[in-house]
């Protein structure tokens, strides 16, 4: 699929006027990237103006910038099957040295922490740390790999505020997603392949007027038509399954910005947790 596509795009390319062409070869030689950018982001790297980004993608034959990111995400998609990811990645590193090896998964992991870094906005995050922190309950909704990404956030958030609940299972879901209201805010992780079961589970509280906040890896991801606001974050790894490591780092901003900037009733929730370690004994004593 992916030759096929970049196929197209190298055969229409020369066709193009010449600022299209431009966009075109840009699209071809970022293609991983470009599933991420907006059309205006892209713009601005290759110096052109929106609506040549939008031309383009209309003369590769695709009714829409989102359309063309759907297909690059399919494509991305077709890398995920963990059989065929293990066999690309055995590809590009037969012969290399351990080292190399271990070099090219940390550049990976750069390359995804960079990306996330570029496209994070301070004003949505202060937003989203302030829904996180004034919501009534606050679920953290995670199954299968990205159950860890919703344990991880839970554990964390429930040491400074209360009403925290971890959906890390499909056990009881739909008991806890049918009490949502308009009080409450539903965190969303969901990556490619994307679980049925977390989309539906969204969409469920969507319905019930539940803010949802999600965090998933392409505008074209099913979560972009449900959230209330959504960060994305490239999950691409030199191994079988997806990397979470951006992830977690994003977690951790949120994290930083929600104790922050309540800092008062978060030192008290932290010292009433210390206290309850000591009363507990829950570390050794050193």
């Amino acid at each position: 699929m992916k030759s096929d596509v970049l196929k197209h795009i190298s055969s229409v390319t020369p066709t193009l006027p010449k600022n299209q062409q431009r966009v075109a070869s840009y699209l071809m030689s970022n293609w991983e990237t470009a599933l991420y950018e907006s059309s205006m982001a892209i713009a601005k790297k290759v110096g052109v103006s929106q609506s040549t980004v939008v031309r383009t993608v209309t003369s590769l034959g695709h009714k829409s910038f989102l359309e063309f990111q759907s297909e690059l995400r399919q494509l991305l998609q077709e890398q995920f099957s963990s059989t065929k990811r293990i066999d690309q990645v055995s590809i590009v590193q037969d012969g290399q040295s351990v080292e190399e090896r271990i070099g090219q998964v940390f550049l990976q992991h750069q390359k995804n922490l960079e990306l996330t870094l570029r496209h994070l906005e301070s004003e949505q995050m202060m937003r989203v740390a302030d829904l996180i922190w004034s919501g009534k309950r606050i679920f953290l909704l995670g199954l299968r790999t990205s159950s860890v990404l919703a344990q991880y956030f839970g554990i964390h958030l429930s040491m400074i505020r209360e009403n925290v609940t971890i959906l890390a299972s499909d056990y009881n879901l739909l008991e806890n997603i049918r009490t949502v209201t308009k009080e409450d805010v539903l965190v969303v992780f969901s990556f490619t392949r994307y679980c049925r079961n977390t989309i539906e589970a969204a969409s469920f509280a969507r319905d019930l007027q539940c803010t949802i906040i999600g965090v998933t890896d392409s505008v074209a991801a099913p979560l972009t038509g449900i959230a209330d606001a959504i960060f994305y974050v490239p999950v691409i790894s030199m191994h079988y399954s997806n990397s979470y490591v951006a992830v977690f780092a994003l977690i951790d901003v949120l994290l930083n910005t929600i104790g922050t900037n309540n800092k008062t009733a978060a030192r008290k929730s932290l010292q009433s947790m210390e206290e309850g370690f000591e009363r507990f004994q829950v570390f050794l004593n050193t």
